[in-house]
């Protein structure tokens, strides 16, 4: 199963979305440069992170999770 779609939010783009998270896909470099586009227009402080179920990298303004104990 291909785990890509489209969707909505991503027609603007024509990207691939994930089917379990609903994110948009990007490879590491296209996040970097959305996650960068995306401060300079409104400022929102982003994070990109490797999906583990499509294997591409999403956006998240989520803080990062601690794996400390």
């Amino acid at each position: 199963m291909n785990p890509y779609g489209y969707d909505r939010r991503a027609q603007k783009e024509q990207r691939p979305f994930c089917v379990i998270s609903g994110k948009v896909c990007f490879d590491k470099k296209s996040a970097a440069t959305a996650k960068n586009s995306r401060y300079h227009e409104d400022h929102t402080e982003l994070r990109i992170y490797p999906c583990n179920h499509c294997s591409a990298w999403h956006l998240t303004s989520q803080l990062r999770l601690s794996t400390d104990a």
